[in-house]
């Protein structure tokens, strides 16, 4: 069994991000941590990080290294017999270059199980049928969101095909929970 957190969108709000770095570590006992970007570089001053967590982050479409060859803007990880990928966006951005089908062609050719993914500031566990593929957005780390919603992490237990999601608030308290055998 695998513990994971998820955290997308800190912008910078290196106190949020403590907090539910917090709450991944000490309390929900995490394995691996995901960071989705915009600005993943935040986990760098975050001293709680202990040397044993596994840490995978991808760049936003806010930092120069989105588009750089020197780091992945997307990462393919297998956990189980479950494939993720990690993006910092749902789908196609205007900023990929005009051949960049990475996400597209992944669930097009059911080469994922799940997509995990930022951008939007908003969170969301949904389970498509049509593609077969479990979508995951942790929200935002932000103090003052544009949309109004509030800031938002996600902790996933994995167990064999078995995936339960939960995304909680700044004060742990559960705001979506769902379950899935992939």
């Amino acid at each position: 069994m695998k513990s994971i957190g998820i955290v997308s969108d800190s912008h910078h709000n290196l106190n949020n991000l403590q907090k539910a770095l917090n709450y991944l570590i000490n309390d929900r006992k995490i394995d691996m941590l995901f960071h989705l970007g915009d600005f993943y570089e935040d986990l760098d001053n975050i001293e709680i990080l202990k040397n044993d967590l596994q840490i995978f982050k991808v760049p936003g479409t806010e930092n120069y290294l989105y588009n750089s060859k020197m780091i992945l803007k997307r990462l393919k990880i297998k956990i189980d017999d479950i494939v993720f990928l990690l993006s910092h966006v749902p789908r196609k951005h205007q900023c990929d270059p005009i051949d960049d089908n990475e996400i597209e062609d992944a669930i097009n050719t059911k080469s994922i199980k799940s997509l995990i993914y930022g951008h939007t500031h908003q969170y969301r566990i949904f389970y498509d049928n049509n593609s077969s593929i479990l979508y995951i957005n942790p929200g935002h780390l932000k103090d003052v969101d544009e949309q109004g919603t509030p800031p938002t992490f996600a902790n996933m237990i994995i167990d064999k095909n078995r995936v339960i999601v939960k995304i909680y608030n700044l004060l742990n308290e559960i705001m979506l929970e769902k379950r899935y055998v992939l």
